[in-house]
């Protein structure tokens, strides 16, 4: 699974597995020639967070459990 670079309003940026199908943002040009996907929504902001949170959870708990 690839990862994908999330920008919020306030100029943050995130590197997340979550994909952007799952998420209400737009793909925007970022520096470099990376494509980021912008979220503008705090909510969707909230939503992006929880849900890398539940991967990288499920990340740990799967390494654990080898």
């Amino acid at each position: 699974m690839g990862s994908y670079w999330y920008q919020f309003n306030n100029g943050d940026l995130l590197r997340s597995e979550v994909l952007p199908s799952e998420v209400d943002c737009q793909p925007a040009p970022g520096t470099e020639g990376q494509l980021v996907y912008q979220v503008f929504s705090s909510r969707e902001r909230f939503r992006l967070l929880r849900l890398h949170r539940r991967q990288q959870t499920a990340g740990v708990e799967w390494d654990q459990a080898a």
